[in-house]
Order: structure tokens, then C-alpha cells, then sequence
């Protein structure tokens, strides 16, 4: 399996979503999974990165370069249409290492990676998001 391909456009709001608006610290795109830097602004997760990047505040919903607003899904009580198909229903999904700022199925981490739950797959284009820093290195 390989990263999730987000669809190009701004995600639509999932039923019951809490979501934030911050600036960005580099190009974000959406369904990127994104932290919360110590400057206020969203940088990639990256979870073989340093300590800050090994986190997640939310999924953008929105993309956008240096400074533009972005907004991050936090938590929602509904499914997410993230992408046009791959997504398997029941598969756990996290945050990816061989790029930051992708959404991998669970199989793909690697050893030494940070264990990021950003969802479970509900149908072939809907995650339903349940963010999770676990704080665990994947053995």
C-alpha cells in the first residue's frame, strides 16, 4: 500500500466538525496532517522528524502557502471524504514517514516511527478521523 492521493480541492466539512484556523509555516495542501509549531503557524507532521514534529493537531481542510490561514479539522463526529478511491474500509490510517505531511495505511510505518492514528478507513473515499498522538515508536 502507499500514501493516501488527497483530492485536490478544499475537503468538504464532516457532520460535527471542529475545526481551527492558523497560519501556515510552509505549503500545506489538503488532508495533510499538520502540527502546531511554537511560532503559532502549521508545518507538515513528520514523524521521524524532531520532537515538535512528531505531533498532530489536526488534517488541513484547506491549503495554502507561508502565512495564508489554513483550516484544520480537530475532531468531527461524521466521515471525511479525503480522496477519490484506496481507502480500505476497517484499515487504520496514520500519519506517514517516507514523506511528511501524508496519511499511510497502519502495514507502512516503519520501525522507529511515531504512531499517529489520524482515522479508520469507513469507505473507498471517507475516513472517519479519530486523531491520536500516541507518543509510541512503532517497534
Amino acid at each position: 500500500m502507499s500514501a493516501l492521493t488527497i483530492a485536490a480541492t478544499a475537503l468538504p466539512t464532516p457532520a460535527g466538525a471542529r475545526t481551527r484556523t492558523k497560519p501556515a509555516g510552509e505549503t500545506l495542501t489538503d488532508g495533510m496532517p499538520v502540527y502546531l509549531h511554537t511560532d503559532g503557524k502549521l508545518y507538515k507532521t513528520d514523524v521521524d522528524g524532531t520532537a515538535a514534529a512528531k505531533a498532530c493537531y489536526g488534517i488541513t481542510m484547506t491549503g495554502g502557502i507561508l502565512d495564508d490561514n489554513i483550516v484544520v479539522l480537530l475532531s468531527c463526529t461524521g466521515p471525511l471524504t479525503i480522496c477519490a478511491s484506496g481507502i480500505v474500509n476497517g484499515t487504520i490510517y496514520c500519519a506517514g514517514s517516507a514523506t511528511p505531511g501524508t496519511i499511510v495505511p497502519w502495514a507502512d510505518l516503519d520501525s522507529s516511527d511515531t504512531v499517529i492514528i489520524l482515522g479508520v478507513g469507513y469507505s473507498a473515499t471517507e475516513l472517519l478521523p479519530i486523531i491520536f498522538d500516541s507518543g509510541v515508536t512503532h517497534a
